[in-house]
């Protein structure tokens, strides 16, 4: 089975990525890996480091693309640019640091009539591991593995889609993920999207299977006070109010004022939010990424 994993990195170097060295231990029976990696920046990365990784791959026999743009461009797009490439039969969305068990990969090569595949999502509490995701849509109640009949919510990081289920939810409606969506948010939005389309009567097969470790950081107190996780918070919840609950421009306007009146926001917040509420888009979002945008360094995989 063709898999081909997605991994987003920012201001790491792919030595220090637990993604990417537990990806590289995992069994590959069955499986046939390319690892898409995308540098977001701020900075491109290193050759030496780049060089060490490949030959490692190399000798695991696992394909590598690696493309870098350092201006941090929406996560939404770079997913949709990585499914229209095609090449594969499942798609896995990963991010920088979560900790794969080694039949992650060969385990997802056992579920041929899937259209989505979702991790349990495990992270530290106070020293206490403790399962966060999925969780059933709208209540706090932990999903279990195996076949999910209920509709639910879950983080993007190890989330895996099929090829029949992108062609389900492209029909549906246009792209399988959100673009007008940055960064916070397009999980809940992939949730959302196929909640409707469950209830418009589309089947979907989704399972629960394995395990990953997983920081976040709302659980982490050093983050509270994070000024950019505080804005991306704030569009999505105004994305909530404009394209979900369908509030008019003009009552969103005057709600910012009035916050602004109020110094419940600041100027520069109500600035970006008036911004974002009158075009309707995420200003990452408004930079494209081309079909024909090339990889840095590619390498194949060789068979012996």
């Amino acid at each position: 089975m063709k898999i081909t994993s997605v991994v987003i990195i920012y201001n790491a170097k792919l030595n220090e990525s637990d993604t990417l060295k537990s990806i590289l231990e995992c069994h590959l029976e069955s499986v046939e890996l390319n690892i898409c990696i995308w540098n977001n920046g701020p900075t491109l990365l290193d050759e030496k480091d780049i060089s060490h990784f490949l030959l490692v791959c190399q000798e695991k026999k696992v394909s590598v693309e690696i493309y870098q743009d350092i201006r941090n461009l929406a996560l939404s797009k770079i997913y949709n640019f990585f499914i229209k490439k095609n090449n594969f039969d499942l798609i896995s969305i990963l991010d920088q640091d979560s900790i794969l068990p080694k039949e992650f990969l060969s385990n997802l090569s056992h579920y041929d009539d899937a259209d989505i595949l979702i991790p349990k999502i495990v992270t530290e509490i106070e020293s206490n591991p403790i399962q966060i995701y999925p969780h059933e849509d709208g209540s706090k109640k932990i999903i279990s593995e195996g076949k999910v009949k209920n509709k639910i919510n879950s983080a993007m990081s190890g989330v895996t889609i099929s090829q029949k289920f992108i062609k389900k939810i492209i029909k549906f409606r246009g792209a399988p993920f959100e673009e007008r969506l940055a960064f916070y948010g397009i999980d809940s939005d992939l949730f959302r999207e196929i909640g409707l389309m469950i209830d418009k009567g589309i089947s979907i097969n989704m399972y629960c299977k394995s395990q990953i470790i997983h920081s976040f950081s709302n659980f982490d107190p050093k983050e509270k006070n994070n000024k950019f996780r505080d804005m991306e918070i704030f569009y999505f919840k105004y994305f909530i109010r404009l394209k979900y609950q369908k509030k008019s421009v003009f009552s969103t306007l005057l709600i910012l004022i009035k916050d602004l009146i109020r110094f419940k926001n600041s100027f520069l917040k109500t600035k970006n939010l008036v911004e974002f509420t009158l075009t309707g888009t995420h200003p990452r979002s408004k930079i494209d990424i081309l079909d024909n945008f090339k990889s840095t360094h590619t390498q194949y995989r060789i068979n012996s």
